[in-house]
């Protein structure tokens, strides 16, 4: 040990590679421990200072668990201090992954944490191919410093909302790709807003919305405008049954409750939740068009005045097919011929 003690003596931890030739994996690890007692003691180099070689050994007792992944490769920049996992409680794909990220401290508990919890999804994520998403993407996003936080926002979307986890990161990397956002953290962020806000709004809202930035502006507005209490009773004295008509298969019903046009609002990614006001005043009527086989899937918004559909949009706002257009029309002309229903 006293020899050994003089050899090292001078030299910094950069020359551990040559003084542990036959164990470079050692030599790792002791460049680590080094490091991890200089910042202990307030400095910020690696090189051995005024201590002998017996005290950084005991030292290095400390970090015992540490060890075990420097000898299977990783270096000091990739451990992590305080890790709870055995290397054998590790799979080895999972190993080999972090041992390929370099400069990243990914193996953390937290992410060890998340990947019992969903193991196949895990895997699936990072071995995917995506059209935007990179390697730096997913490095950082797993990275310990940040994984404890974006793990509670992913565990949440599938434990509240039923989310495939898999499904997120494929609808980031479509939403990256094709609305031009560079920031998949913020983004993952932002669907975590989205989904609590149309969860609070109603359960029946679109997962994968296809226009993200365009639905979740709607969703903001809405969001304000639904969280203060509608009247209920003043709504329910505005339904009239008498616009309720069925043409070639299609229905067009009137909503029961205030709740009907919001989970409408929600299905549709539209802005119908803001005429609740307007039908509650007796400005307008709102109906659903439907499937009559399928009376509880949204199809087609309807706004009505003076006994005369005024408005009527698909999801998103799209225009009218053939055959609902043809059925609105029959709508118009019924009504125009029985003359205006009461309100």
């Amino acid at each position: 040990m006293k020899a050994l003690n003089n050899i090292l003596s001078g030299h910094s931890a950069d020359e551990l590679d040559k003084l542990f030739v036959s164990d470079p994996q050692y030599a790792e690890f002791l460049k680590y421990v080094n490091w991890r007692r200089n910042c202990e003691m307030g400095r910020t180099t690696w090189g051995f200072i005024d201590y002998n070689l017996g005290t950084l050994f005991e030292y290095a007792s400390k970090y015992s668990m540490c060890e075990q992944f420097f000898a299977i490769g990783f270096t000091h920049k990739q451990v992590v201090e305080d890790f709870r996992y055995s290397i054998n409680e590790v799979p080895k794909w999972l190993r080999n992954y972090c041992l390929g990220v370099k400069n990243r401290r990914l193996l953390s508990n937290d992410f060890v944490d998340f990947y019992k919890r969903y193991p196949d999804h895990v895997q699936t994520i990072l071995q995917a191919q995506y059209m935007t998403l990179t390697e730096s993407d997913l490095t950082y996003f797993f990275d310990g410093r940040n994984t404890s936080y974006y793990m509670d926002i992913l565990t949440f979307l599938d434990q509240n909302y039923g989310y495939n986890l898999v499904d997120v990161f494929i609808y980031i990397d479509k939403i990256m790709t094709f609305e031009a956002i560079d920031n998949m953290n913020w983004l993952l962020k932002e669907l975590y807003d989205y989904t609590r806000m149309m969860g609070a709004i109603s359960h029946k809202f679109d997962r994968y919305p296809r226009h993200f930035k365009t639905t979740m502006d709607i969703v903001t507005r809405n969001y304000k405008r639904l969280k203060r209490e509608f009247s209920e009773e003043v709504f329910k004295s505005r339904i009239n049954k008498e616009y309720e008509f069925t043409y070639k298969g299609l229905r067009f019903f009137y909503p029961d409750s205030t709740q009907d046009i919001k989970d409408e609002a929600v299905q549709q990614n539209n802005c119908v939740a803001s005429y609740i006001d307007r039908v509650i005043d007796g400005e307008c009527h709102i109906m659903f068009l439907r499937n009559a086989k399928e009376p509880d899937k949204s199809l087609v918004t309807i706004e009505i005045q003076d006994g005369r559909i005024v408005q009527a949009l698909q999801r998103f706002n799209d225009p009218l097919t053939a055959d609902q257009q043809e059925a609105v029309n029959a709508w118009n002309k019924h009504f125009s011929k029985k003359g205006k229903v009461a309100a």
